[in-house]
């Protein structure tokens, strides 16, 4: 948006904006500080890339995510505050601040973020790092999970890497969401990060995890599930909208002819035949691990084809429940097939945990639930700006599958 608008000294993003965009403010040789204020939540990839002149930088509390390369080559930069509320920090995001004192925790650019895989971490690029932005004659580290102390399975020390392996100089670390803090000693003083991740055994390289049901098990179990009794733990969002792509459904967002295919698709209508009235499926539901359970019914009830338009006699077969039933994905030679379209409280939590910390490449646009009101309206959200409502069922909007495990 301002990006090489030189001329400009203060910038100040606050409430009215959810996050700064890529590039938003790059290359802006004449920015002296620049303040991030309340509601916003994401700082986006190379957002302050190569402001030489920038040398202080105010965040409020409650931003989420500070992605790629974001402060990299702010070379004047001397004071940031990071809030304790950043869950997600993108690789490089402080590279070539030479005149910043400060200890941040670094993301190989391999990783999902936030996610760690603990069965296949030996193909992820190592742990995480801590990197001390300014020069140093001497450091050391200490880390943390969950406020406990930890050390290598070997009984060493841990440096200044991190690394969730079995065996060696490695840390376990159990399924579930973890907060990694590391205070490091550098020349006689402490400095210190934080960084939440998501661990689990299996499904990570497929997308990304938005939803840990066991979390609030300690605190309440406010959605009332149990990962023992439910049959799943975890909610993981496609790598990318589903598309069609010669006849074929897809979440591969490198297959040729992805992007220039159509986006939206609808939910479509149920009834009879051509003349008859339409009708709800009349089991779907809205709450938090229904998605799956929805999308079997309505495909179990409307078949092959549904009715596109609320009347005559027009049909398609590509419709949201059904694509995301057929859908097939393929990652390091396994193949998942359990996907489908999340429930109305599922699609809010990829909205919330996703789209405002600026994960997932969501698109500015409405998303499909699996959850109906009526036989003709069903729930959708608007992903510009979190708006959930009713939408008619022959309305083209895109569908980003999700799968439990």
């Amino acid at each position: 948006a301002f990006y090489g608008c030189n001329g400009i000294n203060t910038v100040v993003v606050h409430a009215g904006a959810t996050e700064t965009g890529d590039y938003a403010f790059a290359n802006n040789t004449s920015l002296l500080t620049a303040s991030i204020g309340d509601g916003i939540l994401a700082i986006g990839k190379h957002a302050f890339d190569g402001d030489t002149e920038l040398t202080t930088v105010t965040i409020a509390d409650g931003i989420k995510t500070i992605d790629d390369y974001a402060f990299q080559n702010c070379s004047s930069l001397t004071s940031v505050s990071l809030p304790s509320s950043i869950e997600a920090k993108g690789h490089g995001c402080f590279y070539g601040c030479e005149g910043l004192n400060m200890l941040v925790i670094d993301v190989p650019e391999v990783w999902d973020t936030r996610n760690i895989d603990t069965v296949q971490a030996e193909n992820s690029g190592g742990g995480l790092s801590a990197l001390f932005t300014g020069d140093f004659n001497s450091a050391s580290y200490s880390w943390y999970i969950d406020n406990n102390d930890v050390v290598n399975l070997d009984g060493t020390p841990v440096g200044t890497v991190i690394s969730f392996l079995l065996g060696g100089q490695y840390v376990h670390i159990s399924e579930g969401t973890h907060v990694i803090k590391c205070v490091a000693t550098i020349d006689g003083d402490n400095y210190q990060d934080t960084y939440k991740v998501i661990a689990t055994q299996e499904g990570i390289k497929v997308g990304l995890v938005f939803y840990d049901c066991d979390a609030d098990n300690d605190s309440g179990n406010a959605d009332g599930l149990i990962s023992t009794e439910c049959g799943w733990r975890y909610l993981e969002a496609a790598p990318a909208d589903l598309r069609i792509v010669d006849g074929i459904p897809t979440v591969d967002s490198t297959v040729s002819g992805y992007s220039d295919v159509t986006t939206g698709y609808v939910f479509g209508y149920y009834r009879t035949s051509g003349s008859g009235s339409n009708s709800t499926v009349g089991t779907t539901k809205s709450a938090v691990g229904t998605g799956s359970a929805n999308t079997a019914a309505l495909v179990n009830k409307m078949g092959s084809d549904v009715y596109s338009t609320s009347s005559g006699s027009s049909k398609t077969a590509n419709y949201a429940a059904r694509l995301c039933d057929i859908l097939t994905y393929s990652v390091n030679e396994v193949t998942y097939d359990d996907w489908f379209v999340p429930s109305k409280d599922e699609l809010n939590l990829m909205y919330t945990n996703l789209r405002k910390t600026g994960l997932g490449g969501f698109a500015d646009i409405g998303y499909w639930s699996s959850s109906e009101i009526d036989d003709k309206g069903v729930w959708f959200q608007s992903f510009s700006n979190g708006y959930q409502g009713s939408t008619n069922r022959g309305s083209s909007y895109r569908v980003h599958p999700v799968r439990a495990f």
